[in-house]
């Protein structure tokens, strides 16, 4: 059996454009809430515990993007995020006013990573970056009020590399024209 040419670019191919699209990232920008309440427990698809979100005009928690963003809604300060399975936590938007929460996250209930949101008491918010590859849970706890916004994380618990993610697109349609111009040839 003889293989041809053109049918191996097509597979290089289709394969690099496949390989390509796994490795993304989501964000949850909560920008499709309205007004405020309790967050749904399954929104976007995580398990959110003791959660809330809101979009009344506040200077030390504004959003990052839109105006929505959640808090912790419960008198102890303790918020739970359940991803369902092994992710990435790539970043979020935290802002309030001295904030210093802990933030852990978990992989099969074991405690693998944490970190203490930082607080400067102006009340300005930024993004903590953080690759926390191979947590299914993240929780939030302290005793200050702050917001969170853009909750970026990649499924399967690998940061996207997007230089890499480039090159396999670009390597997709570098064999995809070579394949159609052998085969308009």
């Amino acid at each position: 059996m003889k293989i041809d040419s053109r049918s191996v670019l097509l597979l290089v191919a289709l394969s690099a454009m496949f390989l390509s699209q796994r490795a993304r990232a989501d964000v949850i920008n909560f920008d499709d809430l309205s007004g405020g309440g309790p967050l749904a427990a399954n929104y976007a698809g995580l398990t959110w515990t003791n959660w809330g979100f809101f979009d009344d005009v506040q200077s030390d928690y504004n959003p990052s993007s839109g105006a929505e963003r959640i808090y912790v809604i419960t008198p102890s300060h303790v918020g739970d995020i359940q991803f369902g399975n092994a992710v990435t936590l790539n970043s979020f938007w935290a802002a309030g006013y001295n904030m210093g929460q802990v933030v852990e996250g978990y992989s099969n209930g074991n405690l693998v990573f944490s970190t203490i949101l930082p607080g400067d008491g102006t009340g300005f918010g930024s993004t903590l970056t953080l690759g926390w590859a191979g947590i299914d849970e993240l929780k939030f706890q302290g005793e200050n009020f702050w917001a969170l916004d853009d909750l970026n994380y990649t499924p399967g618990g690998s940061v996207p590399d997007s230089g890499a993610t480039l090159a396999m697109l670009g390597g997709a349609f570098f064999a995809l024209a070579a394949f159609c111009r052998r085969f308009v040839a």
